[in-house]
């Protein structure tokens, strides 16, 4: 039996009882250790804090009480008591954009109670692809998620299919801006692009256009080049013989 363990941040091997346990883990152990653990731990939080000072912050003591009350102090989809928070529904972690859709903050039309461990789970995702892709698991109500989402969307003074619209046009938004990001952050990677068209084109983004609306003067130069030009046509040539080859298949 193994006593040691690479640490996948510092990747130092180090005794099993320098990493805190974790159930979901084949060795019953976090994949970093203590230090690096902790220290990811203190980023991530000061990242929360920054986050939180650039959204809308108005949710009153008393709306919140509201808000656990009209939901019985229950977990709005489980039904249960146990270890309730009040969950941002469009994650912090979208920042300032939702804002632009009306949405988003530590608001009353923003705030909804789960348990502490689906609220863990929802992390950043999209709410309604994130809820789709858990209901079963957890076996969630569908009828709680439509109270819900009802709720939601009268607290923005929205019907269900426009709440859900703006939600989703917005979690759109946002993918495209962080391709975009990644791209300015990645040095080097025109030198093998591959990866990174693959990427646009997996999400159905267009590349040249996300770009021009959200990259750098310099970025922009990089795209339109022959170089760039020349593999993004052949990445999207790949990619539609690989889903014509799938069609095929059915």
């Amino acid at each position: 039996m193994n006593t040691k363990k690479c640490c996948s941040d510092c990747k130092e091997y180090k005794d099993l009882q320098n990493f805190y346990p974790h159930n979901s883990s084949k060795v019953g152990k976090r994949i970093y250790c203590n230090i690096c653990y902790k220290r990811r731990h203190e980023k991530s939080y000061i990242r929360r804090i920054e986050r939180l000072k650039q959204l809308p912050n108005t949710l009153k003591k008393n709306e919140e009480e509201e808000i656990r009350t009209y939901f019985d102090n229950c977990c709005a989809l489980t039904g249960g008591k146990n270890k309730v928070v009040l969950d941002h529904f469009i994650p912090i972690a979208w920042e300032g954009l939702p804002s632009k859709y009306g949405l988003g903050g530590t608001t009353s039309s923003n705030m909804l109670p789960l348990e502490s461990k689906l609220n863990n789970k929802k992390n950043s995702n999209n709410p309604f692809h994130w809820f789709e892709k858990v209901k079963d698991k957890y076996m969630l109500s569908e009828d709680n998620w439509q109270k819900a989402i009802e709720y939601l969307a009268g607290r923005n003074g929205l019907t269900v299919l426009q709440f859900k619209n703006r939600v989703n046009c917005c979690y759109q938004e946002l993918i495209v801006k962080r391709l975009v990001e990644n791209l300015e952050r990645k040095f080097g990677w025109e030198e093998r692009p591959e990866p990174m068209l693959n990427r646009f084109l997996r999400h159905g983004v267009n590349i040249q256009i996300a770009v021009k609306v959200y990259g750098s003067k310099e970025l922009n130069n990089i795209i339109h080049s022959a170089n760039i030009q020349g593999k993004i046509r052949v990445t999207k040539e790949r990619l539609r013989n690989k889903v014509e080859n799938m069609l095929t298949k059915v």
